[in-house]
């Protein structure tokens, strides 16, 4: 038998994957992330996207509820989600309701293989960053994101998933 990972590593991986959600929803919508931290104070920092901030909010409990479950969560997963997540319960619900931001659903569906190889290496590290986030979804080295992204506008067109 292979190695098992303990509760706590469990809810370190869980927590990266909560953070690289909100990291890669933040980029694919052209917005630029400052850090992502997975420790004692885990947070991912990202410039405002007023209109898109529910869909980056939504990813957070959304990627960590499809890594646990092994698939897309449902809406009875959400709601357990985001009970386990207050803040970003709270941040839904003064948007308007967890809806607001369930449009970031299909984008994170095609960007999950870099969802997944990010959550790893931020599980490892402790930190990601804006460049990280960028090579996760596979743009070009001189392409660092933000709304004039040729690349980006594919993924979210669903011309492109991220690889």
């Amino acid at each position: 038998m292979g190695y098992q990972l303990s509760e706590t590593e469990l809810d370190r991986l869980g927590t990266a994957f909560h953070e690289v959600g909100h990291a890669v929803a933040a980029v694919v919508l052209g917005g630029r992330v400052h850090r992502v931290i997975v420790g004692e104070q885990a947070h991912t920092e990202h410039d405002p996207l007023p209109g898109l901030d529910a869909g980056i909010t939504y990813a957070g409990p959304w990627a960590e509820a499809r890594w646990e479950l092994g698939r897309p969560p449902g809406p009875a997963d959400m709601r357990r989600a985001l009970a386990r997540n207050s803040s970003d319960d709270r941040t839904l619900c003064a948007a308007g309701g967890p809806h607001q931001g369930v449009h970031i659903v299909p984008l994170l569906e095609r960007c999950w293989p870099s969802v997944k190889a990010l959550a790893k290496g931020l599980y490892f590290t402790g930190t990601a960053s804006h460049a990280e986030v960028c090579s996760a979804l596979g743009l070009s080295p001189g392409d660092d994101g933000g709304p004039s992204s040729v690349a980006l506008a594919l993924i979210r067109s669903g011309l492109r998933a991220a690889v």
